[in-house]
């Protein structure tokens, strides 16, 4: 497979497995889904040889889901983001905030970065709760209309073209990425210190499983469920 001739969103369209080889190399499969492999690997000065190596590899092995969201039809990934990512960050997202909170109060003056760590994350919760409040409010309702009834759906909708809101969540997706690229920055990828108590291992395992969740949420909207509500809109008109 010609890997460095396509966009790092499609790889991971494709075989989700590849995603971890792209965390492994810090590449941004999610909010940096539609830019080319080739760019990617020139930009970082990566091995492209053992890069497609290690992505070869993945696709010959079981995916870390047994999900392929790109075989789902477009009302069924929208259904899984709703039902369980942005559900998930409903229920598990302000437990983890009072855990960053309570770290960072009992280790701040030995790990100052846990304070920064905490402002990041609540500023990111924040944002991410009114996030999927448009999104289930405004967009994917639109979606569920225009998959329902594509003549209703075109007189339907409040905003002009559905591009403008899907640019509008774009947006604030990669203001996330960027929030949690620093999160993982400050903590040194989530390294536990030696000397951490319980809560601060804890805090660092759902932190970076918050971002996991994250990437895949994103990718999932980013890389499969905008573009295709794109090409179904613009076929009504």
């Amino acid at each position: 497979m010609d890997y460095l001739n396509q966009k790092i969103g499609n790889i991971v369209a494709d075989n989700f497995a590849t995603s971890e080889v792209f965390s492994a190399y810090d590449i941004d499969f999610c909010c940096g889904g539609d830019k080319l492999l080739s760019v990617i690997v020139a930009d970082k000065n990566i091995d492209s040889d053992k890069l497609i190596e290690a992505l070869s590899q993945a696709k010959e092995q079981a995916t870390r889901s047994n999900f392929n969201f790109k075989e789902w039809p477009l009302e069924l990934q929208v259904d899984y983001v709703t039902k369980y990512h942005h559900a998930k960050i409903r229920e598990k997202g302000p437990e983890l905030l009072k855990l960053c909170e309570k770290v960072a109060n009992v280790h701040g003056g030995t790990y100052p970065e846990l304070v920064e760590v905490a402002d990041l994350y609540r500023g990111s919760l924040n944002d991410l709760l009114s996030h999927l409040r448009k999104e289930d409010t405004i967009l994917f309702p639109f979606i569920y209309k225009m998959l329902e009834n594509d003549e209703a759906a075109k007189d339907s909708t409040c905003f002009g073209s559905i591009e403008m809101p899907i640019s509008v969540m774009m947006h604030e997706h990669d203001q996330e990425g960027a929030r949690f690229r620093k999160i993982a920055q400050l903590t040194a990828g989530y390294t536990i210190p030696a000397d951490a108590c319980q809560s601060y291992r804890v805090m660092m395992k759902q932190l970076q499983k918050f971002e996991q969740d994250l990437h895949e949420h994103i990718h999932i909207e980013n890389n499969m469920i905008f573009p295709e509500a794109i090409r179904r809109a613009k076929a009504l008109s």
